[in-house]
C-alpha cells in the first residue's frame, strides 16, 4: 500500500502536529497547518517535544535506581551519560550524537528491563507514558473518528521498538499498550465520544 496523508496532506508530520494546548488536552493541527509545522504558543508542546525517545528519558528522574540495567561498557559514567542525554544534538560533535542517540536507546531499554524486574518507578513511568500517548492519540483519533483507517494506528518509533516491551500488567497483557488504550479510551470519552465507539477504536 501507500501512505496515506490525508485528503489535504495534513497527516504529514503528525508528531508537529499534535499539540499539546496549555489546558493539557492534546489538539491536531493538520488541518490548519495542512502538514507543515505548526507555530506553537506559549506553553504549548508538540508530541514530539513530549514524547519523543530523548524526552521521555529526560523526564524520567530516577536513572540511580535502574543504573544496574544501563549499558555503560563504552566507558561513561552515569553523570556523563546524564549531560549526554541533556546537551542539544547541535552542540555535539558527530561521534557524540551517534553515542547520545545510543545512550537514549539503552536507557529506553534499560527502564524496560527494570520495569520487566518489578522496579516500581520503572513500572509506573512505562504506565505514565503510556497514558500520556493514547490522551495524544484520541486527539488525533478523535477527529477522524468515522474513518476507517484509525482503527489500526501502528506506532513506528525508537519509543515503540525500545520502550516496554515484555512489561505486564496483573492480567498477563503488555503493560505499555494497554496503558496508551486506556489513555485513549479516556480521553475520547472525555471528548464527550460514545463509550462503545471509543472502545472500538
Amino acid at each position: 500500500g501507500r501512505p496515506y496523508y490525508g485528503r489535504d496532506g495534513e497527516i504529514k508530520e503528525v508528531g508537529h502536529n499534535l499539540v499539546r494546548k496549555t489546558s493539557g488536552q492534546w489538539q491536531f493541527l493538520g488541518f490548519l497547518t495542512l502538514g507543515d509545522h505548526p507555530v506553537l504558543g506559549e506553553g504549548e508542546l508538540d508530541f514530539e517535544d513530549v514524547l519523543s525517545g530523548p524526552n521521555i528519558v529526560r523526564r524520567f528522574k530516577e536513572l540511580e535506581s535502574i543504573q544496574n540495567y544501563i549499558d555503560l561498557s563504552n566507558g561513561i559514567s552515569l553523570d556523563e551519560l546524564k549531560a549526554l542525554i541533556n546537551s542539544e544534538v547541535t552542540s555535539l560533535s558527530e561521534e557524540k550524537q551517534i553515542l547520545k542517540t545510543k545512550a537514549i536507546d539503552s536507557i529506553l531499554m534499560a527502564i524496560t528491563e527494570a520495569a520487566k524486574a518489578g522496579n516500581a518507578e520503572a513500572v509506573d513511568f512505562a504506565k505514565e507514558i503510556g497514558l500520556e500517548v493514547g490522551r495524544a492519540l484520541a486527539g488525533f483519533i478523535s477527529v477522524y473518528r468515522d474513518e476507517d483507517f484509525i482503527k489500526n494506528i501502528v506506532l513506528v518509533s525508537g519509543v515503540s521498538e525500545n520502550f516496554g516491551k515484555g512489561v505486564v500488567d496483573t492480567e498477563g497483557k503488555d503493560l505499555f499498550i494497554q496503558s496508551i488504550r486506556q489513555g485513549a479510551v479516556e480521553e475520547l470519552i472525555n471528548r464527550r465520544i460514545d463509550k462503545a465507539k471509543a472502545f472500538s477504536m
